[in-house]
């Protein structure tokens, strides 16, 4: 049963730091990384291409798929210095986390679904597309549910420009917030 009262809170240290590239907009997607396809990397590297100021961040298991990540965003920026792995956080940490961000950008083929929930209560934009599979039509039904859809892309090229949107412009994200917080 999903507890709509979530408490966003920090941990014993009272810090929960996200990496920024000096721009202060963070895109982040903090599902398990057996989610990320090829082709949905393919998309986060278009957005970071068209955001010079935004850096990228996810978790960071299993430990074999950051060298992967790392020549991917190379091969695509030119650099992997703009993306970054985290690791699994206590719930309330995980919470802070999000909402610390300035974007989610979601998996695709198989879509956040406790994440999406959690990122949601956070606070954080989470821009998605639905496909035809159920696990691929998660995040767009909890969009949905919380009456939200502005983040909710109707095509591959739609969630590239949403993203980039959203990264571009503080009042578009503090819209989202906005319709997120209600």
């Amino acid at each position: 049963m999903s507890d709509l009262h979530q408490i966003v809170g920090f941990g014993p240290d009272g810090i929960v730091q996200l990496h920024d590239h000096g721009g202060g907009v963070v895109l982040v997607n903090l599902n398990n990384l057996y989610k990320v396809s090829p082709q949905v990397f393919a998309l986060w590297m278009r957005v970071l291409l068209l955001v010079p100021q935004a850096s990228l961040t996810v978790l960071a298991l299993p430990e074999d798929a950051r060298p992967y990540l790392q020549l991917s965003a190379q091969a695509s920026l030119g650099a992997h210095s703009r993306l970054h792995f985290v690791d699994y956080l206590s719930r309330s940490e995980h919470l802070a986390r999000a909402s610390m961000a300035t974007v989610f950008l979601d998996t695709l083929l198989v879509n956040a679904h406790t994440t999406a929930m959690d990122v949601i209560w956070a606070g954080l934009p989470l821009v998605t597309t639905p496909d035809t599979r159920f696990a691929s039509r998660v995040a767009a039904s909890i969009l949905v549910a919380a009456s939200c859809t502005h983040t909710l892309a109707r095509s591959h090229d739609d969630y590239v420009d949403l993203a980039v949107r959203l990264a571009s412009s503080a009042s578009a994200v503090t819209r989202v917030r906005q319709c997120l917080s209600h």
